[in-house]
């Protein structure tokens, strides 16, 4: 059934309501549901679930925190826009039906559009405007990339993205795209821009390497920061933390790699668990490792530069 253009839920939010300050939200993969975390660093907690009208698979969250592009486990899927999401009346979009295999590739850094792919119709389809009435673009064919997408990016204006097929290409929401790296033998796990969008960061598992692309949007400069000699194994994601270092989770050293490009050098933390993401929350220096499917519940603060276990409760 579709959903309403806009449902607001005046007594959704919390079935107790949320203790102490609003670190960030999650999703709840046992339960496919989203849910805040509250209080600070040595003292956080899981909330109880936003209730809402359908069940959730996917979400990803707006560096506001008051925005979710959530993929819903209805069948067929349906892609919807909650907004408000930290008030007690949060609203929700419908953008309606699509392909059950599609993922999710990223947001923008200012959390007004995002891409999303389905490798079953080699397509992408760009969604604007999601601080305001959102709106999903007609589909934008694959086919000519190198490869399947297996990563994605998006630019400061959210209307080109970067994307990892084997080689990295970027593809834009007028049909235009070009190569970034002439090579096809990447197999790319994460990207990040940084530097005022000029620079491209990408985590290359088939190298075990991690690359910095200088100038990527014209004359791509790529250098490596760290590969399997600083014992780099499977880097599987990234993310450029608030005072500019780049965070990397790897599955296979079960580590994190921090790379500072200005001296250069790379750090390297030792993890009781396996990584499988690095997505920050609203406070950007916290960074979820893994989801509630493989407990413990982890965060990894940059400014500490230790991690944080979170009761599954």
């Amino acid at each position: 059934m579709k959903l309403s253009l806009a449902i607001l839920f005046a007594s959704q939010l919390f079935a107790a309501g949320p203790t102490g300050p609003t670190a960030g939200f999650i999703i709840d993969s046992r339960t496919s549901t989203i849910r805040p975390i509250t209080g600070v660093p040595g003292a956080l907690r899981l909330s109880n679930p936003i209730s809402l009208p359908f069940s959730i698979s996917a979400a990803e969250f707006s560096s506001g925190g008051d925005i979710a592009i959530v993929l819903t486990t209805n069948q067929p899927s349906h892609l919807a826009v909650i907004s408000l999401l930290g008030s007690f009346a949060p609203a929700i979009a419908d953008l309606g039906e699509v392909a059950d295999d599609t993922r999710i590739l990223a947001l923008n850094a200012k959390g007004t559009a995002a891409i999303i792919y389905s490798a079953l119709l080699q397509q992408v389809r760009f969604v604007s405007a999601l601080n305001g009435n959102p709106v999903l673009s007609s589909p934008i064919s694959t086919a000519a990339l190198a490869g399947p997408v297996s990563a994605g990016v998006l630019d400061e204006s959210g209307s080109c993205a970067v994307l990892g097929t084997g080689s990295v290409e970027t593809l834009c929401s007028d049909g235009a795209s070009r190569r970034v790296l002439p090579e096809a033998a990447y197999n790319v796990t994460a990207l990040a821009v940084a530097n005022n969008n000029r620079d491209l960061w990408v985590a290359d598992a088939a190298g075990k390497q991690v690359l910095r692309v200088s100038n990527y949007a014209q004359q791509a400069v790529p250098t490596v920061f760290a590969a399997e000699a600083d014992g780099m194994q499977r880097p599987v994601a990234l993310a450029i933390s608030p005072n500019g270092e780049v965070v990397v989770a790897d599955s296979g050293a079960a580590a994190i790699f921090v790379i500072d490009s200005a001296a250069p050098s790379v750090k390297t933390i030792p993890l009781d668990i396996t990584p499988s993401q690095l997505h920050p929350l609203t406070d950007r220096s916290l960074l979820l490792l893994n989801d509630l499917s493989a407990l413990p519940f982890t965060l990894f603060a940059t400014e500490a530069m230790r991690t944080y276990f979170i009761p599954a409760n």
